[in-house]
């Protein structure tokens, strides 16, 4: 088990939340080990994006 630590949870949720809001319905987290503050990776794949009204092309390249 790989556990992250000090990640600040503000930024981290506003991000899920403009990802969500984009037509993402899944996310890949990756994790980095820092001395000072761990790093947090969010990815999403294309399949993870549901097929919502109003997507255009480039939210879909700005979620991928």
């Amino acid at each position: 088990m790989m556990r992250l630590s000090k990640i600040y949870l503000k930024d981290f949720v506003d991000v899920l939340m403009d990802i969500y809001n984009k037509g993402a319905d899944y996310i890949d987290i990756v994790g980095e080990r820092n001395d000072v503050q761990d790093i947090v990776s969010i990815e999403v794949r294309s399949d993870y994006i549901s097929d919502r009204n109003g997507l255009t092309d480039e939210i879909i390249e700005d979620l991928l």
